[in-house]
């Protein structure tokens, strides 16, 4: 995911990056997922461990560009909860559903539409909530490329 990451980012927008990360995730739940099979699984941890740093990534930079500077630090405290909690929350709800020996398709299915459907819905709602939030650029003031936003005179 550090790897990929940076290049990605200068082809293509975080929202792009972020689409393709999650319906990569998808895919690869659902066509290695389905094997419980060793070398798959493996090929499996690769690919979600790719999704998942890729992605870490991504919510931090969005999160630092967003953040104002005076908040960052209890922002970046909660999503380091949340995200540390969804693992938790993950294996407490899926102890009651998984059975004894791990094997479900049905689990395995759902997690990978999962993966593309929230793909799919980040990509709608991000470009919903930019067209809302992100002012159109006036000819008086060039935006910074860092912050979105107009430099201070």
């Amino acid at each position: 995911g550090a790897l990929l990451t940076p290049p990605a980012t200068r082809r293509m927008s975080k929202t792009a990056w972020v689409t393709v990360l999650l319906v990569f995730g998808g895919l690869a739940v659902g066509l290695l997922g389905p094997t419980f099979s060793q070398v798959p699984f493996l090929l499996l941890g690769f690919a979600l461990g790719i999704t998942g740093q890729g992605l870490t990534i991504m919510v931090t930079t969005i999160l630092q560009e967003r953040a104002a500077e005076n908040f960052q630090g209890r922002v970046f405290s909660l999503n380091d909860m949340m995200y540390n909690g969804s693992f938790v929350l993950g294996f407490a709800v899926s102890a009651a559903f998984m059975p004894r020996d791990g094997k479900t398709y049905a689990i395995a299915v759902f997690v990978a539409i999962a993966y593309v459907v929230a793909g799919l819905c980040y990509l709608l709602f991000s470009r919903r909530w930019a067209a809302r939030h992100d002012p159109a650029p006036s000819a008086e003031a060039p935006l910074s490329p860092a912050r979105g936003q107009a430099p201070p005179r």
